[in-house]
Parts: structure tokens; sequence; C-alpha cells
């Protein structure tokens, strides 16, 4: 009995088709002519600006805004003078109304000097007989002197309460001078604001011009992608070839060769062959 490894005595060569059936192919064709068709016919960018322009009710609104955010109000530049002629003590002693609070408190002293104590003063001399002497001056002296004093009291008193009043509002006004130099940055804030939106306007137009220009560029490629995607969708048409090797063994080449032997005899002298032999 052999021991002998199998001898290759030749080679089968396998083809596999991967094309479409008959009955399929005149859907694909169709289907490649409308692809065709695609490429030579790209698609066109919306001819239109793709940005939404400004409402003129919106335009309106920006351009009041931007001026009024420019030119500032004139009530806050009011409040800001008072603030600050007040924090730096503008108004002490500037009160106009002071003298005539004095003339009021005094008013009272004025007449009761007036109506009663100098009469009694002259009075009480002339009784006496002493109207016009040195006395009666002195008394008539001590009494104006003491209305003086009186009236001085009453217009220190009121200026020290007008002083008072003032300082506080100086007070008060040092501590709102900062929210009240806030105000100012509203007025930028609201001037930041119409520029932003003008802003993104404008990004939105440049955007839509840069879409634009990309679309142009990449057209045909996208056309011919697209295109190369129908056509090749399916992967039509390929072909894959194998070649396997034959192997036989050699201990039945024996056999094998008088099988082959039968063969030939059989078709030569058996009953069906070229020389029958008959018994």
């Amino acid at each position: 009995m052999s021991n002998s490894k199998p001898k290759q005595v030749g080679s089968v060569q396998t083809i596999r088709s991967n094309d479409p059936p008959a009955f399929q192919q005149p859907f694909l064709q169709t289907g490649f002519d409308r692809a065709r068709e695609q490429l030579d016919a790209p698609p066109e960018y919306f001819p239109g600006s793709t940005v939404v322009p400004f409402a003129p009710q919106t335009e309106t609104a920006l351009q009041g805004v931007e001026q009024r955010a420019t030119m500032g109000s004139p009530l806050t530049a009011a409040g800001q003078k008072g603030i600050l002629e007040t924090a730096m003590g503008g108004y002490l002693g500037e009160n106009p109304a002071l003298q005539g609070a004095i003339d009021a408190a005094s008013r009272g002293m004025v007449r009761n000097f007036q109506e009663a104590v100098a009469p009694g003063i002259d009075s009480q001399f002339s009784r006496a007989g002493r109207y016009g002497s040195n006395m009666m001056q002195t008394a008539q002296d001590a009494a104006q002197e003491n209305l003086a004093t009186g009236l001085r009291d009453v217009a220190s008193q009121l200026a020290y309460r007008d002083y008072g009043a003032e300082r506080e509002n100086m007070l008060k006004a040092a501590l709102a001078a900062p929210s009240i130099a806030a105000m100012d940055y509203g007025d930028l804030a609201q001037l930041e604001r119409v520029g932003a939106a003008r802003e993104g306007q404008a990004a939105d137009e440049l955007q839509d011009e840069i879409s634009r220009f990309n679309f142009e560029q990449t057209q045909e490629q996208d056309a011919l992608d697209r295109y190369m995607a129908l056509v090749a969708g399916g992967q039509f048409g390929s072909r894959q070839t194998a070649t396997e090797p034959i192997y036989q063994d050699r201990t039945s080449d024996a056999l094998s060769n008088i099988g082959t032997a039968a063969q030939i005899g059989s078709s030569l002298f058996g009953s069906r062959g070229l020389f029958p032999i008959k018994f």
C-alpha cells in the first residue's frame, strides 16, 4: 500500500457574475439615463436672497433707538447736573426762599415791637414827665437791641435748618451719584443693541453670499457624486474568478487504469462495441 501524497492533475476555474437578470436591465437602464440627465442639468441655487430684511417698523425703531442713545436724554443730563451741583455744595446758602421764611418768622416780633413795646416805652416816660430824656432813649435802644437779637436768632435758626437740609441733600446726591452716572451706560447699551442687530443682519447677508459661492464651487462635484451613487449603487456587472486545483490519489492510479481499460474494451468488443463478440 503506497503512502505517496495526492498529485495535482489539473485545475478548475470558476467565474461568478453579478450581472442583473434580463427582466431587470430595462429598468436599470432607465435609472442610468435619468442619472445622466441629472448630471447634465445640475440643480440651481435659489436665485433670490435667503436673508429676511428688516421690516420698516424695525428699521424705524432701530434708527430711533440709535438717535436717542447717541444724543442722550435731556432729563438724564439735567438730573446728573443737579446731582453734581448738589454734591459739590452748589446750593449751600443759595435758598431763594430762606429770606422769605425769615421775614415770615420775624413778622410777629416786629409787629409786637411796633405796636406794643415802642408805644409802651413812650407812654411810660411820658406819664413820668421824662419823655425825650436820656433814660427814655436808653430804654428805646435796649428794646431795639432786643428786637434785633430776636431777629438774628430767628434768621440763624432758619439758616441752620436750611444748611442742614442742604447738607443732607448733598449726602443723598453723593449716594445717588453712581446710579445717576450709570444712566450713561444705559444709552450705550441701547446703542450696542442696535449695532448687534445690524451686525447680525450683515452676518446673515455675508453667509448668504458664502453659501451661494460654495454651492457654485461644488455643484458639479455634487452632481457627479449623485450620478456615480446611482450608477454604481448596485455594483452591477462585477465578476469574480476563482481557480481551484484538482488532486488525485496515486494509490488509485492502477484501479483507474484498469477501469479505463475495461471501459475501452467494452466499447470495442462489447455487445454494443465496434467489434461485438457472439457466443
